[in-house]
């Protein structure tokens, strides 16, 4: 969890942070560059968006990096427009260039890849129910790409085919109305997670073939590798 919390500092808020100062700040000798400049700022901004883990930090807060951005890019489009840039520009010029192609081809791949996740694979499928009710309910993990549900990695990977009933699995948290899941970000206290205690209602018709309830709670972010399943 300590991993999960440094990708969502980094890749999620300072990260993006970093390239709203830089589409904001770095001039541009062209409208192509400066185009190039967004676009690429734009793919890493919307990959996020749809395959970062909203767990930690409220799921809104791209649109708010999107806003961001937009008033970011006037301002340099205008600056631009202006004046041309200084020598010492120049002389980076082609390198920047070179990294916003590399970095928009990339993010606009995986972007591709996780929103293919949103298509159901081919084959029988059945229509579900939702498993909880009464209240607002985020699905951080879930779909057919790994991109944007890692149970998937249970489908192709050996290792974890003990566990391949869960490649299609959903993780659910409850927000509140600020969009948030928890009252802290790792709290102790397991009330103040806004789904824990929430009634589990059957999704469809059937019996149940299973139940857990011997393993004790776990105070996030804690786990078991021994038990996965949980309680």
């Amino acid at each position: 969890m300590l991993e999960l919390s440094f990708i969502t500092v980094v890749g999620q808020i300072l990260l993006p942070l970093a390239l709203v100062i830089r589409l904001w700040r770095v001039a541009c000798r062209s409208r192509a560059e400066w185009l190039l400049n967004a676009l690429s700022a734009a793919a890493y901004l919307a990959l996020i968006a749809v395959a970062g883990i909203w767990l930690l930090v409220p799921w809104y807060l791209p649109y708010g990096f999107a806003l961001l951005a937009s008033a970011a890019a006037a301002a340099s489009w205008r600056r631009c427009m202006r004046s041309g840039p200084p020598g010492a520009v120049r002389t980076w010029a082609g390198f920047r260039t070179s990294c916003n192609l590399v970095m928009a081809a990339f993010c606009g791949g995986m972007l591709a890849f996780a929103l293919s996740g949103f298509e159901p694979p081919a084959g029988p499928s059945i229509d579900v129910a939702s498993p909880l009710k009464n209240g607002v309910f985020y699905v951080v993990n879930g779909g057919y790409s790994i991109l944007i549900n890692p149970h998937m990695k249970t489908l192709k990977q050996e290792s974890l085919s003990a566990y391949r009933a869960q490649s299609f699995a959903v993780d659910i948290v409850r927000l509140d109305r600020f969009g948030r899941r928890a009252d802290g970000w790792w709290p102790a206290d397991l009330p103040r997670y806004y789904v824990f205690g929430e009634p589990v209602y059957a999704p469809c018709s059937g019996s149940v073939a299973r139940t857990e309830d011997r393993l004790p709670d776990l105070t996030p972010p804690d786990y078991d590798r021994q038990h996965p399943a949980g309680n």
